[in-house]
């Protein structure tokens, strides 16, 4: 049935149908939480029940998500409600190319511009291995942005077919999920618009594609189509068999090289056309570099020039003229961007958001409303290497395989990066390649590369320094080198071969089982294959199973990986260089999605795309990893495997020595420099157990509260800068006394347009980039901009030691932090004094958001200040290592009574769920009903803003109460 105006699909409010298809029915929509206009695509009633109906709509919405490109539709979000399935996607206002030729041909530049917006979000598809398979003129949409391509529900993946695929269907490549949704000669897509190899049912790859580019862009240049006919079947006999006219016949003003192009997309046979997207990208820019070149005006335009000087003058004010009229088109059309950049930010595609919006920051810079996107799009970045002239490119780390961002040659001072995790890549002639995995602001502020044949074969340089990983002792590493991949069947297989069973010199640690020492051949005769022979459990006759040879090496004991570090020259990493590589301490890093969880075995060394800080792969899953490091009797076995839950990535795991289950691998270290002893130490306690601890009494809890407060004195608020205004809020910048040594905070209250005063304000406590960035206006606002669009001011401070606020480098020690942690719980009081000397805020109504490192001063909030009504903390804990008692949050979090809503990632290496997440929660003494632990499946940072805004405003509205837009409080 069709869905009447007002109904709703879940959180979406039907508006009116905006257009319909074979795939499915398209309405306008309202998303009720977001007050925003989507677009809400359903399978029609006579479709609903059609396996390969539905499966096709799971395609797209798998297809779409995956992509991250300014001119592809944006997926939003998937439903299904009372038997219908739903796509959420952006809603673009426009019209199609197919209603667009209706009027004819497009001017040239028109049809280039839009040519090359295609070809790019085609070669982003390619890219990821998609071929979309039903381009067409009704599936482009022509928006105020730019063309954007519609409709992935044919789209098919076309790498890694899957061992389990049939020899029936193997002719025919995976969805994006992996499994056959169609096969080899099964006809799919609009006839007018294949190519020949699909109109026939042969299998395709991206040069199909082309081939419907290509007659896509004849119809835009002609006005025609390539291959006419009276029927559909016509037009195709009419593709299999016939050349279309050459365009320039039809149109003569089409250059040359733009018909070559258009030459090269259809030819029948694929090998002769564009071998993808990108190639025809590139020809596509080159003939739109020619044809503006070609309109230069000739210098015998200016022979006047020197006959009449007068002429001159009048001349070159009329260029002038020119030039600013045709700067401040210009300019309008970048403007036009900004909602497309706004779009990306808030669905988390920073990348694609900052390329976007750095075609445009030459026109727009100093505008107001590009430059608060900017900082929520960007952050600045200073970057060196030894040596110096080293090519520096990124990309998003969650897109693999998505295209490089070229950023410049070191020494970088202050460039512009995306804000997130990204992957690098730093290059030069002559020296290994570096790849790194990091947030810009954890990224080394130098890289060293190695000369080319000077890094030990299949090993990584890692960085050293001081760590300590969780409540273990920090100890200063030198660098040292760790093997890229885990140890496979075909490396561990020359050890065998080469009697390492039978030479006791590999084997140098005593042989301890049961409190008795067992003698070498004792030793020998465990570990055995499952034939008897020498080698790792796993094993069959002496050797590893057929087709195995680049699997990790599985099945072996720490005595054995041990034995083989020595053979190889190498050693086990201890606990501390293991940790230190894996970056299992990194509350940014995405890896546990791209790495080998939850599967049936362990995958082939690197296969997968889990890419640790320094460039190792699959530490993350896969195989668990031998360390050096004994826990009692036991021995460490680091970051997890394929059969295991995700969080023992991070949660160390100390087993026999003997150990030689099938999950049982290892990778090598080598130290050019030998560690310190104590790293090869026996280490007991890694997590700090407050199940074993008692918070202080009421008596030193009221000592340690005492030092967070503060003598009344005057605010003396003074403004620092005019009103800036946005869309959705104004902002005052401004600045008071604080509570101690005479220092002032300065701050910005963001405060709603689409309500009236009193506001319901919530004070914003950031993440900790804020102790990196060096002003608060390169904060942004994108992680509490909801709050304010939902109506509530919001108040962000600049705390001691943040933003411009900032503690000279080397400021550290457990009383610098005590201290620093006392300021910022005064920083907070005087915050609110601030905003209760506002006439426009609603006293009673006041609320705390912690982000990361605010989340975390949220049971100290909570606890000292009486003024909130409740606190909403994302990504926050308990320390893993010990704290100052007076700034302790596990002696703070027993006094907090008020409603808590705490929203965490079932997968944070910061704050685990079972050692941090879960104590804070219990010791909170809000009633029962008023405090809530909502855990999102993800690291330390939310995947989806829309997740943690959902959450958070139906929690303000239950306990400050739901806002009236439009009107007051």
């Amino acid at each position: 049935m069709a869905l009447s105006p007002r109904t709703k699909l879940g959180p979406y409010e039907i508006l009116s149908v905006a257009g319909s298809g074979g795939m499915g029915v398209v309405y306008k929509a309202r998303d009720t939480r977001l007050d925003r206009i989507v677009a809400l695509k359903v399978l029609p009633e006579a479709l609903v029940r059609d396996p390969a109906r539905r499966q096709r709509l799971e395609q797209e919405a798998r297809a779409v998500s995956s992509l991250s490109h300014p001119h592809i539709c944006t997926l939003h979000d998937v439903g299904h409600q009372e038997g219908i399935d739903y796509l959420v996607m952006e809603y673009l206002e426009g019209e199609t190319l197919a209603a667009r030729l209706h009027q004819g041909p497009l001017p040239l530049d028109q049809a280039l511009r839009h040519a090359m917006e295609i070809a790019g979000a085609l070669d982003a598809a390619h890219r990821r291995g998609l071929v979309h398979r039903d381009l067409k003129p009704g599936n482009i949409m022509l928006t105020p942005v730019g063309a954007k391509l519609l409709d992935f529900g044919l789209a098919k993946a076309v790498q890694d077919v899957p061992a389990e695929t049939t020899e029936q269907d193997a002719t025919a490549a995976p969805t994006a999920t992996r499994k056959p949704a169609t096969r080899s000669g099964v006809i799919m897509g609009t006839p007018a618009y294949m190519s020949p190899e699909q109109a026939t049912g042969k299998p395709v790859d991206a040069r199909s594609d082309i081939f419907s580019f290509g007659l896509i862009l004849y119809e835009m240049l002609t006005g025609q189509r390539a291959f006419g006919g009276d029927s559909e079947a016509q037009a195709l006999a009419a593709m299999l068999r016939d050349t279309p006219p050459p365009v320039r016949r039809l149109r003569a003003e089409i250059p040359a090289d733009v018909e070559r192009v258009i030459q090269r997309c259809l030819p029948k046979d694929p090998a002769s056309r564009y071998p993808d997207a990108s190639a025809l990208l590139a020809d596509l820019r080159a003939c739109e570099a020619r044809r503006l070149a070609g309109s230069v005006p000739r210098r015998g335009m200016l022979r006047w020039v020197v006959i009449l000087p007068v002429a001159a003058v009048v001349l070159a004010a009329v260029a002038f003229s020119i030039w600013t009229w045709q700067r401040a088109a210009r300019e309008r059309q970048a403007r036009q961007a900004l909602p497309e950049i706004a779009r990306l930010v808030e669905s988390e595609q920073a990348v694609g958001a900052f390329r976007l919006a750095l075609q445009v920051e030459p026109l727009l810079r100093n505008d107001p409303e590009f430059d608060k996107l900017w900082r929520n799009v960007a952050v600045p970045l200073s970057l060196s290497s030894d040596p110096p002239g080293v090519e520096v490119q990124f990309k998003a780390y969650d897109q693999p395989g998505s295209e490089w961002n070229r950023l410049g040659i070191t020494p970088l001072e202050n460039v512009r990066v995306p804000v997130g995790q990204l992957r690098w890549k730093l290059a030069r002639d002559g020296y290994e390649t570096v790849e790194l995995a990091a947030n810009p602001g954890r990224l080394p502020p130098s890289v060293k590369l190695v000369p080319l044949g000077q890094a030990p074969p299949g090993m990584v340089r890692v960085p050293g320094g001081v760590y300590g990983y969780r409540a273990t002792r920090p100890i200063e590493l030198a660098d040292f080198w760790l093997d890229r991949f885990e140890v496979t069947n075909r490396e561990f297989k020359v050890f065998v071969d080469r009697g390492g069973y039978r030479e006791r010199a590999y084997w140098k640690q005593p042989f301890s089982k049961d409190g008795r020492t067992l003698t070498f051949d004792e030793a020998m005769s465990l570990f055995r294959d499952a034939t008897g022979r020498p080698g790792p459990s796993t094993w069959e006759l002496g050797t590893y199973p057929e087709g195995q040879a680049d699997f990790p090496v599985s099945g072996a004991s720490w005595y054995e990986a041990s034995a083989y570090a020595e053979f190889a020259g190498k050693t086990l990493p201890t606990f501390y260089h293991w940790f230190r590589a894996a970056g299992a301490d990194d509350p940014f890093s995405g890896i546990l999605p791209l790495s080998n969880f939850g599967g049936q075995g362990p995958a082939q060394a690197g296969s997968t795309e889990g890419l640790s800080p320094w460039g190792n792969r699959d530490m993350a899953g896969n195989v668990k990893e031998w360390v050096w490091n004994a826990a009692g009797s036991r021995r460490y076995s680091l970051g997890g495997a394929w059969s295991d839950p995700t969080y023992l990535f991070t949660g160390p795991d100390a087993v026999d020595p003997f150990d030689r289950s099938p999950v049982q691998g290892f990778r090598c270290a080598r130290y050019d420099t030998p560690p310190a002893a104590e790293t090869f130490g026996s280490i007991e306690k890694v997590f700090r157990d407050y199940s074993k601890l008692t918070p202080v009494g009421d008596a030193i809890f009221a000592a340690y509260r005492s030092l967070h407060t503060y003598d009344p004195q005057p605010l003396e608020t003074r403004s620092e800068s005019p009103t800036e205004e946005s869309e959705y809020w104004r902002e005052e910048h401004i600045n008071y006394a604080a509570a101690y040594g005479g220092e002032r905070v300065p701050a910005t209250l963001f405060i709603p347009k689409n309500t009236a005063p009193p506001y319901q304000a919530v004070l914003y406590f950031p993440p900790g980039s804020a102790l990196r960035l060096h002003s608060i206006r390169d904060a942004g606002t994108r992680q509490f901009a909801f709050l304010v669009r939902s109506g509530r001011a919001v108040l962000f401070p600049g705390y001691k030691g943040t933003y411009e606020r900032r503690l000279p480098p080397g400021t550290g020690g457990a009383n610098a932090e005590r201290d620093l942690t006392i300021e910022w719980s005064k920083d907070i009081g005087r915050s609110l004094d601030y905003l209760e000397s506002r006439p426009d805020i609603d006293k009673t109504r006041l609320a705390f958001y912690g982000l990361s490192m605010g989340a975390v001063m949220g049971p100290i909030v909570g606890a000292v200040e009486p003024r909130l009504r409740t606190l909403v903390l994302v990504g926050g804990g308990l320390s893993s290592g010990e704290e100052p008692p007076e700034v302790d949050p596990f002696n703070f979090a027993p006094h907090v009574r008020i409603p808590v809503l705490m929203i965490n990632g079932s997968h944070d290496f910061l704050f685990p769920p079972e050692t941090s997440q879960d104590p804070m929660f219990r010791l909170f003494q809000s009633p029962v009903n008023a405090k809530r632990h909502y855990v999102f499946d993800g690291g330390h940072v939310p995947p989806r803003m829309q997740e943690v805004a959902r959450e958070t405003l139906d929690w303000l509205d239950q306990y400050l109460g739901p806002v009236r837009l439009g009107g007051s409080q």
